[in-house]
């Protein structure tokens, strides 16, 4: 026992052990006495009373060891570990003084994941300072106009009112995307539990865009396999859902053409499948879709309102759901997305 504190000597491969994080202890002249078995399986060539330099060739690394030996303070660094993929780490070097020697303990955070949702959080910021700004760029515009040369045109006047309510239409359709998007998300991890028939969702879904689909001189056509089980979710999601579906079949289909919906049971799930005629969409773009903001056509989407946020939408619901969403396009199949679902007590 310590006499001075009442508590017990550590142990340090016991203390290391205890540790859920990589952690290795060096000694003086850096020569690693002690790790843990997370930095083992982390750096695989670990090995007691070798030099750090031996297993962990990183010169950040190395130079907080040495800050950490000569001040008695805690140095960082963030470096790169070698995989596939790779992983990047921040590693803290703390002095440990014993009346006998000087040791170093490091330990290693792996920060990979954290800086990826960094990224994809910047990137989504970035994104949607974009979208934003391009609508009211337009209307600063059209309002500079309307306070100057369409203050007396009635038809310039006219363009510029028309042109301002388009974009105030597309930015409300980006808030409520994003709104709707964000909901989703903050409920992805609980499973929905109420038991929806397909048959009125879908026929909801149809008649809302019945006449969307009739400016285009495109008809969507819904069958339902008899008898078919209700599933587990919920309404107003998945209604979503296929409204989102079925919309993007009615804006990129081919006009005067079909867009059927088909819900049938695929062995122990639902399936319902959404497919329209017209151009193809390449390879490289299908396994981006669900990307928020990725568009295949950027220039048509926004010609067509869209915010690039639907599919991203979708994903999320079918998440939640516990279900499974694929794509398939070819030139001459034309483009189906198809949405598996747990039937209700079974998800």
């Amino acid at each position: 026992m310590n006499s001075e504190s009442g508590l017990p000597l550590l142990d340090p491969t016991s203390f290391l052990a205890a540790l859920p994080v990589p952690a290795i202890l060096l000694d003086s002249q850096r020569v690693i006495r002690v790790y843990n078995d997370p930095a083992e399986a982390t750096f695989r060539n670990v090995r007691a009373g070798y030099d750090l330099s031996a297993t962990l060739r990183r010169p950040r690394l190395l130079e907080a060891v040495d800050r950490a030996l000569e001040t008695g303070k805690t140095e960082s660094c963030r470096f790169e570990w070698g995989g596939d993929p790779a992983k990047t780490f921040e590693a803290d070097a703390s002095r440990i003084s014993t009346p006998e020697s000087a040791f170093v303990l490091v330990i290693f955070l792996d920060i990979t994941q954290a800086l990826k949702v960094e990224a994809v959080r910047s990137a989504f910021v970035a994104n949607v300072s974009h979208e934003l700004r391009s609508p009211l760029t337009t209307m600063m515009g059209a309002a500079e106009a309307l306070e100057g040369p369409a203050r007396d045109d009635p038809v310039g006047r006219d363009r510029m009112l028309a042109l301002m309510s388009q974009e105030a239409w597309r930015m409300k359709n980006l808030i409520d995307d994003l709104l709707s998007l964000s909901r989703v998300e903050s409920q992805e991890f609980i499973p929905p539990n109420q038991s929806v028939a397909l048959k009125p969702v879908l026929e909801s879904a149809r008649e809302r865009l019945a006449e969307r689909a009739a400016k285009r001189d495109m008809d969507i056509k819904v069958t339902i396999e008899t008898g078919l089980p209700p599933v587990s979710g919920v309404d107003d999601e998945l209604f979503q859902v296929f409204d989102n579906l079925i919309s993007n079949a009615i804006k990129y289909g081919s006009a005067g053409s079909t867009v059927t919906v088909e819900a049938r049971q695929s062995g122990s799930l639902a399936l319902v499948s959404v497919h329209n005629e017209g151009p193809a969409i390449p390879a490289l773009h299908l396994p981006r879709l669900t990307e928020r903001f990725y568009r295949v056509d950027k220039s048509r989407s926004r010609e067509l309102g869209g915010t690039g946020l639907g599919l991203a939408i979708v994903k999320h619901i079918v998440n939640r759901h516990r279900g499974r969403l694929e794509v398939a396009s070819s030139e001459k199949d034309g483009t189906t997305f198809s949405v598996f679902l747990n039937f209700a007590g079974t998800g």
